[in-house]
């Protein structure tokens, strides 16, 4: 499953679809790919219910997309989505992460590095696998659980 912005009669909202489906390039609707299909091949952009529309109603129904597709609440929830998508990709299960830390030796401790110009924690993403960090200036082992890095 993968989450999309899917136009439905005219109004985006982020939903969840099908790995296969395909964006209807006239409406902007995720479908099938059966309906883009014919013996098994690809052999167009729109989807079924689109083709066959006439064609005055075909250009309306893609201006409409258009139109949809330039307004403020379509790009609040590409914002929106993109937001939810980085935010998935630096960060990680709480399990995974508790299985990794109890894979380091006793007495370990955790931190997450930054480097360059305002480095700041906030921006430090999870990895899967703490690293240990070289030159530490402890008598103890130092793992790093993310990086923060901002090459200004």
């Amino acid at each position: 499953m993968k989450k999309v912005i899917n136009i439905i009669d005219g109004i985006p909202k982020i939903d969840t679809v099908p790995d296969d489906y395909i964006e209807c390039s006239v409406s902007g609707e995720y479908r099938p790919p059966a309906e883009f299909q014919r013996d098994g091949k690809m052999v167009r952009t729109n989807c079924l219910r689109t083709f066959n529309l006439p064609d005055q109603f075909f250009a309306a129904e893609k201006k409409r997309t258009a139109i949809v597709k330039a307004s403020r609440e379509y790009l609040r929830l590409a914002r929106q989505l993109e937001d939810q998508t980085n935010q998935l990709s630096a960060s990680m299960p709480v399990e995974d992460l508790i299985a990794a830390l109890q894979a380091l030796p006793a007495g370990s401790r955790v931190c997450i590095e930054q480097d360059g110009y305002y480095a700041h924690g906030a921006f430090a993403c999870l990895y899967e696998k703490p690293q240990e960090v070289s030159g530490s200036a402890l008598n103890e082992p130092l793992f790093s659980l993310g990086q923060s890095s901002q090459p200004y």
